[in-house]
């Protein structure tokens, strides 16, 4: 319950100072998160293929949130 509560809690902050589309992408950090949690409060061993996931819910993250910078950085280089 008090994980639930202070996630919720933070969201909510998030979403009053942010807008949306901004805080929105972050929720692919959910399973990431489960994950981290259940390896240090449970000891849970995770699998190379949990890894995997990890490593895709990163890039995606990284995607949705540099790819728009990228794009234009790209798009200036090409117009100079």
């Amino acid at each position: 319950w008090i994980a639930t509560v202070l996630a919720y809690a933070l969201w909510t902050g998030l979403l009053k100072r942010h807008a949306a589309n901004r805080v929105a992408p972050f929720s692919l950090g959910v399973p990431v998160v489960g994950l981290a949690a259940g390896m240090l409060v449970l000891g849970e061993s995770v699998t190379a293929w949990q890894w995997a996931g990890v490593a895709l819910v990163v890039a995606a993250l990284a995607c949705v949130m540099l790819g728009p910078r990228l794009v234009q950085q790209l798009a200036a280089r090409r117009g100079s």
